[in-house]
């Protein structure tokens, strides 16, 4: 996804740790898909698959920190109004 991490303050990652660690239930350092969709705003999501590739930028299955803090940023409310509009666009790209 691309996005420059280094806008977000350390306030918000330190919340993304927290929640990527509760989420991370086999603590490999990476997200699987089943680990990835516990995060209540997607459970119901239809769309929570293409939401997993997009976070998984290096294509590997899983969903590492970095990748976690690039793709929760997008839905940040401080998150840049572009980086947003790109993400709600790859979602649909199918």
């Amino acid at each position: 996804m691309g996005q420059d991490i280094s806008q977000i303050d350390s306030t918000e990652i330190q919340k993304m740790l927290q929640k990527f660690g509760k989420l991370d239930e086999d603590k490999s350092g990476a997200l699987s898909a089943k680990e990835f969709m516990q995060i209540p705003e997607l459970t119901s999501n239809p769309l929570v698959e293409r939401v997993i590739d997009i976070f998984d930028s290096d294509g590997n299955g899983e969903v590492d920190f970095t990748e976690f803090i690039r793709g929760m940023n997008s839905f940040a409310s401080k998150g840049d109004t572009q980086h947003k509009l790109r993400f709600a666009f790859n979602i649909y790209d199918i």
